[in-house]
């Protein structure tokens, strides 16, 4: 499954550390946004080992799963 993925961290510590997990998933297309290919098992992964970087209270990751798509997207500019 495709999925962008975004997320809102006010920790420089914190940010840096989900941004460097979510490299080693996918690829960066923007400052706070990815672009990942997950099977499910690799999905249930990375959402096991995001856990522990984010404090819930304040951090915000977000999944957005978009069916049909393989790879990326058309890109204009």
């Amino acid at each position: 499954m495709f999925y962008v993925v975004t997320y809102d961290i006010p920790s420089h510590k914190r940010r840096r550390k989900v941004a460097h997990l979510l490299e080693g998933y996918g690829k960066r297309v923007q400052y706070s946004v990815f672009e990942l290919v997950l099977s499910p098992a690799k999905y249930t992964e990375l959402q096991r080992r995001l856990l522990p970087r984010l404090k819930l209270s304040e951090d915000s990751v977000r999944f957005y799963p978009l069916s049909g798509h393989t790879s990326g997207c058309d890109r204009l500019a």
